[in-house]
């Protein structure tokens, strides 16, 4: 199944090394595949290198895309890390 959700980054730095780091290691668990969005580029969800070659700013907005049997689950804990502001405390 393949699902697709666009969410804002509320977190100060955006996509920086740690939330990267962290995003990938929560896609890492689902067997789906992870992709990433901003900006009509698009980067796999479980590499931290491709995910940082985004250069998603704060209060930016990415789109998430999941494809596989977890899929539906994949993102739903994905946009939970995102609006969580990935675990950070600002």
């Amino acid at each position: 199944m393949r699902y697709a959700k666009k969410i804002k980054l509320v977190n100060k730095l955006g996509i920086h090394l740690k939330a990267a780091a962290t995003f990938v290691m929560t896609a890492e668990k689902f067997k789906s595949e992870i992709k990433v969005k901003y900006n009509n580029i698009e980067a796999d969800g479980k590499s931290i290198i491709s995910i940082l070659s985004l250069g998603a700013p704060y209060n930016s907005e990415i789109e998430i895309i999941t494809n596989g049997s977890d899929a539906k689950e994949a993102i739903v804990k994905l946009e939970k890390l995102i609006k969580n502001k990935f675990g950070e405390k600002e």
